[in-house]
């Protein structure tokens, strides 16, 4: 019970007082059983992964899609990754459960490539993971035991965990880039970046924070925050992704500064592997009635009846 209360008021910050009770001993016990189940999940397979599309703005097509866990529990139904998560770091199962991200993903993009449905899956990569030594060995064996094109593959770093520790992450990052593999950094704009050291890094994307834009259209110092990673992307050639768009005026915000792609409830929640395939087909058959009715060139037309007729025949052969 004292070590539940010194963690709690460890957490809480500085000056915290934290008495030892029942409280805290539920709270405790609680998070000892998610450990164990969350291990026994891992095992038995009760994680999936749901994948949010990122469109490119400039044609409105999907070329990508973030992938995200979640775990279907047998008695408590689909638990968020923020509820199961933070609970992999501290009892040291987020490598299993990166490992176990990376390997899906990379299956689901080498299947989906095979419909020609290339999609290029994004996925993130925890502070612990990039701190091991073997990072970038381990991910290259999952990518060759996948038979996955390292190009279908973009691994979102926080811009928190590839400022820790710059040299390392540049090392573990750089020969994953080298075959292919694009890097991105996340939650952009959130933590307290050396801009010297963060240019030294190689990646293709910058991904801005949910908050900023949400925030933009109402707060100036957000506006001017997004802005000015717009403007820094631009300058560096490297692509940027707007998360969290949902109004049509932070689409018409985003894409007015240039930024290269959108994701966010305006274009899809995050759905299994075979909705996304619905929704790709939904979109395709919008896309072709809107060339009908512009007087589209027939190659274009054919194109997306082609791509239509894959993803129905692959939709067709999956289990009731």
């Amino acid at each position: 019970q004292a070590s539940a209360a010194l963690a709690s008021a460890r957490a809480a910050g500085a000056l915290s007082v934290r008495w030892a009770g029942a409280a805290l001993n539920d709270d405790a016990y609680s998070r000892l059983r998610m450990e164990q189940e969350l291990r026994h999940a891992i095992a038995a397979g009760e994680l999936e992964l749901h994948y949010q599309p990122q469109i490119e703005l400039r044609s409105g097509r999907p070329l990508g899609a973030e992938a995200l866990a979640r775990w279907r529990h047998p008695t408590r139904g689909m638990i968020p990754p923020d509820k199961f998560v933070p609970v992999a770091e501290e009892c040291g199962l987020v490598e299993a459960l990166g490992r176990f991200v990376l390997e899906t993903a990379a299956r689901q993009a080498a299947a989906w490539a095979g419909l020609g449905f290339h999609l290029r899956v994004a996925v993130n990569v925890s502070a612990i993971q990039l701190r091991n030594p073997s990072f970038a060995q381990t991910a290259l064996d999952i990518l060759r035991e996948a038979d996955c094109d390292p190009a279908l593959i973009e691994l979102e770093i926080t811009e928190s965990a590839a400022m820790a520790d710059p040299d390392h992450a540049a090392r573990q990052l750089a020969p994953l880039r080298a075959v292919g593999v694009r890097i991105a950094i996340d939650d952009f704009g959130t933590g307290y970046s050396n801009l010297a050291s963060l240019t030294r890094l190689p990646f293709d994307v910058i991904k801005i924070d949910r908050g900023f834009v949400r925030d933009a259209l109402e707060h100036p110092n957000a506006r001017m925050v997004v802005a000015a990673v717009l403007g820094l992307a631009a300058n560096l050639g490297v692509e940027t992704v707007a998360e969290g768009v949902e109004t049509e005026e932070q689409l018409a915000f985003v894409t007015a500064h240039g930024c290269t792609f959108g994701q966010g409830y305006l274009f899809s929640r995050p759905v299994p592997a075979e909705s996304l395939l619905t929704w790709r087909r939904n979109q395709l058959v919008a896309e072709l009635r809107r060339m009908a009715g512009a007087g589209a060139a027939r190659p274009a037309a054919n194109a997306a009846l082609e791509a239509l007729a894959r993803l129905a025949s692959r939709e067709r052969a999956l289990p009731a």
